[in-house]
């Protein structure tokens, strides 16, 4: 078995490669170095002077990549905002089993090793080992000075570490899903891919987790009851939208949520001017990851049945995602643009002339960074009635069509505005 291990990432390329195409695994292999290159820049500086006056420590279950993200795509935007200002930053994240601390002040960087981290799958839900992850904290304190911290997003992170560092420091914690509520952030249900709509039946959910982790039956009673902790301890709780933080009002409605607030959260992307959508649509594109619960299979359906009867309009796909499904959406002549840089989305749509966007999740989204990209772009938006791409695609004027209707209210709205074609 060891054996076959250095061909894996042989074998992962070849797979891209067939899903997305070439440019896509080589937009990917680009973001890949840039990643190392960026890593490269903090040196190792065990000599790196204790309490070294930088106000915020911030905290991440993940490395600063974009591409594993929202939350480290907005990461790498906040601190890039913080360098352009001159701002000290120091953020502490796991990386190959190690908790890796990066410190940078003007032009002075530096990486700490605080530790050693859990590395590879577990049989529970990804959340981190809860001593060393605190103990790591304490250690990147110490090296930082920083007298707050501020923990950006509770996915893959231990609720009970969370409560126990707040009871020594004010706490701020950034939320990006629903991740206290659920193991699944996303909230979408297994076996079937739909929306749970916040399930509180428990013996549901234990279902629905059993497929992936082994889990007791008590377990998600137990974790909510430590999410509701955990949310009682921090000194501030932010959320990217309206949306998500009235919905946790309702998921958690004992708590007080005094200092809740809502932030919206920096951006990689920059607006494009030169681009002219028009209407009725020529060019129609999926963009985000091509997954169920992200609304692919919806996508296929809806090119399926508009394409006898529109042949004019050009289809496509913008984002990585499940191979079958991009497979599928070739099989349908969908042009399959595949893995994107973050913050390049305004400019692909641009440069391909996309007319309209659908962003077709059928799980609520928190915020939804694809949303802005898309408006940067100047691209007209279709979205289901629900979460926060709802509200803020409304708000712009976008199409919000019922998610009750599914992938036939969608082919319906495109149809009628082919049909206004004069």
């Amino acid at each position: 078995m060891s054996a076959r291990r250095p061909w894996r990432p042989f074998r992962l390329a070849l797979d891209l490669l067939a899903a997305e195409g070439p440019a896509a695994l080589a937009r990917r292999a680009l973001d890949r170095r840039a990643e190392s290159r960026d890593r490269s820049a903090f040196p190792s500086r065990p000599d790196w002077p204790r309490e070294a006056a930088i106000s915020t420590l911030f905290v991440a279950a993940t490395p600063p990549a974009p591409r594993l993200g929202g939350v480290q795509t907005q990461l790498v935007a906040r601190r890039a905002r913080e360098r352009r200002a001159g701002r000290p930053f120091a953020l502490l994240y796991p990386f190959e089993g190690r908790y890796r601390l990066e410190i940078e002040r003007g032009l002075k960087r530096a990486a700490i090793d605080c530790g050693p981290a859990p590395d590879g799958p577990t049989a529970a839900p990804p959340e981190l080992d809860r001593n060393p992850w605190v103990r790591a904290v304490h250690t990147g304190l110490a090296h930082s000075g920083a007298k707050q911290l501020r923990i950006e997003g509770a996915a893959g992170l231990p609720l009970d570490g969370m409560i126990e560092l707040a009871g020594g420091h004010p706490v701020t914690l950034a939320l990006h899903d629903f991740a206290l509520f659920c193991p699944r952030p996303h909230l979408a249900e297994e076996p079937s891919g739909t929306f749970c709509l916040y399930s509180r039946d428990f013996a549901r959910c234990a279902d629905c987790l059993g497929h992936t982790w082994s889990v007791a039956a008590d377990f998600q009673p137990l974790r909510r009851a430590l999410a509701a902790q955990a949310l009682a301890a921090a000194e501030r709780v932010i959320f990217p939208s309206e949306f998500l933080l009235q919905t946790h009002r309702e998921l958690f409605p004992h708590l007080d949520g005094a200092m809740w607030q809502v932030e919206p959260p920096p951006l990689l992307a920059e607006p494009v001017r030169d681009h002219r959508p028009q209407f009725p649509a020529r060019r129609i594109a999926f963009v985000g990851a091509a997954k169920r619960f992200k609304g692919a299979e919806l996508f296929a359906q809806v090119v399926a049945e508009l394409s006898p009867l529109f042949p004019e309009i050009e289809w496509h796909a913008f984002g990585g995602g499940d191979p079958a499904l991009l497979e599928r959406l070739r099989d349908l002549q969908v042009t399959v643009h595949g893995y994107y840089r973050a913050g390049a989305l305004p400019r692909l749509l641009a440069r391909h002339r996309i007319d309209l966007a659908l962003l077709l999740s059928i799980v609520p989204e928190s915020y939804g960074l694809t949303l802005d990209e898309c408006a940067l772009a100047r691209i007209p938006m279709l979205v289901f009635d629900l979460g926060a791409q709802a509200e803020r695609t409304a708000a712009r004027g976008g199409a919000v069509v019922p998610l009750g209707l599914g992938a036939a209210g969608v082919a319906a709205w495109i149809a009628r505005g082919q049909r206004n074609r004069k």
